[in-house]
């Protein structure tokens, strides 16, 4: 007999939530989007409780990653939640997976992928994975199956449930188009292409550091952030 999970609604000190890479889809949270809730919840704006399970005495996050980061930047310690008491890690999982993979930031193709692989190891039905990852069934076994590789080395990550070591020809994503539509790609126009993706990485992440900065969201009680902001001033 399968026992009925039970749901409760309460206030959770964040530093009490688990991040279980093994139960959650999620590679990394985006500090874009975090910021963007934060400044977000400043107006006045109001969020659904992130959602939780409380298994053996632990509260393991299933939805919410980014509104937790979030708070956090606006120095909060605790967050409403939705906490479900009874699921199996299983279901836990399923649950992450059902409602990180389209709202919010929407999973990568990456995390999909990792996704569907977690399930289909779990012997999950091909429909049930197809139906989760939002991915047709016809095609799941070549989504699955695809290679995972380093757009930057042009090294094989993974091939399907194996991980190779393997050099293949570097991808360039899809969103360079003007390139990508060519068959083939000059080691100048690839230089090129990835120094201007290079540098405008770096000015995206020196703004979001100068709005952390401005808007008083540094952390300076944190050891961690005190040193490293220390050896920036070092480096300037």
């Amino acid at each position: 007999m399968v026992r009925e999970s039970v749901r409760q609604y309460k206030t959770v000190k964040i530093n009490k939530i688990v991040v279980d890479k093994n139960l959650y889809p999620r590679d990394n949270w985006s500090f874009q989007t975090a910021y963007g809730y934060s400044q977000a919840m400043v107006a006045g704006a109001k969020f659904p409780p992130v959602v939780l399970s409380l298994s053996r005495g632990k509260y393991y996050l299933v939805d919410g990653r980014h509104r937790i980061e979030a708070l956090k930047l606006l120095k909060q310690t605790e967050v409403p939640a939705e906490i479900f008491v009874g699921w199996s890690r299983q279901k836990i999982f399923e649950e992450a997976v059902k409602r990180n993979i389209t709202h919010g930031k929407a999973l990568t193709v990456h995390e999909k992928r990792a996704a569907a692989l977690k399930l289909r190891g779990w012997k999950y039905d091909k429909s049930q994975i197809s139906e989760l990852v939002r991915v047709p069934m016809d095609k799941l076994d070549n989504f699955i199956e695809q290679r995972l590789v380093n757009t930057i080395t042009g090294e094989t990550i993974a091939v399907g449930d194996r991980k190779v070591q393997k050099i293949v020809p570097v991808v360039v994503k899809s969103g360079i188009k003007n390139v990508t539509e060519r068959e083939t790609v000059s080691a100048k126009t690839l230089n090129e292409v990835q120094s201007s993706l290079y540098a405008g990485s770096q000015v995206s992440l020196l703004k979001s550091l100068i709005k952390i900065i401005e808007g008083g969201l540094l952390d300076t009680e944190n050891e961690q952030v005190t040193r490293l902001c220390k050896k920036l001033k070092e480096l300037l």
